[in-house]
């Protein structure tokens, strides 16, 4: 079984990578700087890491691909249309998203002033409390970046994502259309169909209060995202499954933008519980900032 990090836990992680990576210092730097990447290159574990799961050079010493799990263990369904299982993210990205290049987001001046607020945050040692740590449902894009578990269980008319960290639960409602006026929500409204053996997931409805990353890339109730998902074989014991996933939000980008994500077949992991409200102590939150996303864009 795989440890997995408590909310407590990966708040101070996250703050003293921040701190020390080049990520702070891009923050800093001035608007179009980029973090410098790696490029892309094969694993150890035979997998493949794509431009959009890596974080900046300087990152944790000991951060390694999520393993596949162990041969022997029954294979995913040869039916590329039934993705029923469980899946672990091959890298648990901590700095802000890059694109499918390795480019940083397209921010507009406004969004880049909130991420380079919360990055020196970080930097200075008071980070700002992201959603998960105050027990908040962490939002699509964190929920499908998370290091913890998730599971697929599939039906006629619709898929449920079921995931350990803060217990969020994401409902795919198959061939179906948005209804009119979608209540803003933490995980917004999905709607998905088939396109040949790609799984297209297209999410509106959310609320402004979740991050698009750990590092506090922002978005307004504009977004949109869509997910195009699709299992892979990267020569490994078990087929992956992957995801391309474009953000789009003109209150905050300039224009919309792709990244990727790989998740294991991890057949051997169970959907643990997960108590937010455990990590809810004053310890736990001292020297951690609760800011409000209406004025962060004001703040530098």
């Amino acid at each position: 079984m795989m440890v997995h990090c408590t909310a407590s836990c990966r708040t101070g992680a996250i703050a003293a990578v921040l701190a020390a990576s080049p990520a702070a210092a891009w923050a800093q730097g001035a608007a179009g700087d980029t973090p410098e990447l790696p490029s892309p290159r094969t694993s150890e574990t035979g997998g493949y890491e794509d431009p959009g799961t890596l974080v900046p050079v300087t990152k944790l010493r000991d951060a390694k691909l999520t393993p596949y799990a162990k041969p022997g263990l029954p294979q995913p369904s040869n039916d590329p249309h039934d993705l029923e299982g469980t899946y672990v993210n091959t890298f648990f990205v901590i700095s802000p998203f890059t694109d499918v290049e390795g480019k940083a987001a397209p921010y507009t001046p406004e969004a880049q002033n909130i991420v380079w607020h919360r990055l020196n945050m970080s930097h200075i040692g008071t980070p700002v409390a992201e959603p998960g740590v105050l027990c908040r449902p962490p939002g699509l894009t964190r929920d499908m970046n998370e290091g913890t578990p998730f599971q697929i269980v599939q039906g006629r008319d619709k898929l449920v994502f079921l995931t350990e960290e803060g217990h969020s639960v994401r409902i795919v409602w198959m061939n179906a259309k948005h209804p009119k006026n979608v209540a803003p929500t933490y995980m917004g409204h999905s709607v998905g169909h088939w396109e040949g053996d790609t799984l297209v997931v297209d999410t509106v409805g959310f609320n402004d209060l979740t991050w698009i990353d750990y590092a506090g890339s922002p978005h307004s109730e504009k977004l949109h995202i869509v997910e195009r998902i699709r299992k892979v074989d990267l020569g490994g014991p078990y087929k992956d499954l992957q995801a391309m996933i474009t953000i789009e939000d003109q209150e905050y980008y300039t224009r919309p933008w792709t990244y990727l994500r790989t998740y294991r077949w991890r057949p051997d992991e169970l959907v643990s519980e997960y108590n937010c409200e455990e990590n809810m102590r004053p310890e736990t939150l001292e020297g951690i900032v609760i800011e409000d996303p209406r004025v962060a864009g004001k703040q530098r």
